[in-house]
């Protein structure tokens, strides 16, 4: 499954599964988009995040579990 954000300023940003790897994404309390990855035998992971006003929507796989723990892997946040 992939993950597919249409940006507030236009444009897309998706992440589509990879050699195994799970993608899927997540909307915080505060409104923030969480873009998540688990590569295979790897640790689950924040990949990406988008501040509320820095999306207008988003599809793909939702998880449904607890992300305040998590690491993030390359720390790219995107404002509106």
């Amino acid at each position: 499954m992939s993950v597919l954000v249409a940006l507030a300023a236009g444009g897309m940003y998706s992440n589509n599964d990879e050699d195994g790897a799970q993608v899927a994404y997540k909307i915080l309390g505060n409104g923030t988009l969480a873009v998540l990855v688990k590569p295979v035998g790897g640790e689950l992971t924040i990949l990406r995040e988008f501040s509320p006003a820095g999306y207008a929507w988003v599809e793909g796989k939702r998880f449904l579990g607890d992300v305040d723990r998590l690491a993030g892997s390359d720390g790219i946040v995107l404002f509106g």
